[in-house]
């Protein structure tokens, strides 16, 4: 297995032209997303993932690389899926915790608003 930091993940996403990805939505707010995805569906394909984040298959790969070398998924080879470790698990339930306790968040704030 090819192991990828993410400094090197964020030069790929350079490369391939991905680097409003970082602008539009944040890192860990992607991780979040196909974490939910996997645990929704209780193991998920590229292809839904591909579909629930709305990422090509190039960034997508990245990802489920760095997310699999940081133990959040494991790929279950009898299925062909992925699936959320305990780790992506606990990860997912402090995203949540952190989204809810930080008023500037995406999700609350309208675009339109300063933060001071």
């Amino acid at each position: 297995m090819m192991y990828v930091d993410l400094h090197t993940l964020y030069y790929y996403l350079i490369l391939l032209g991905m680097r409003y990805i970082t602008t539009l939505r944040e890192f860990q707010e992607i991780i979040a997303e196909i974490l939910e995805c996997a645990q929704e569906y209780q193991g998920v394909s590229k292809t839904r993932v591909r579909y629930r984040v709305e990422l090509p298959f190039t960034i997508i790969k990245e990802y489920l690389r760095y997310m699999q070398q940081c133990e959040l998924l494991i790929y279950d080879n009898e299925n062909n899926s992925f699936k959320s470790t305990m780790k992506g698990k606990k990860f997912l339930t402090l995203y949540r915790e952190m989204t809810e306790l930080l008023p500037w968040s995406r999700k609350v704030c309208a675009p339109s608003m300063e933060i001071a």
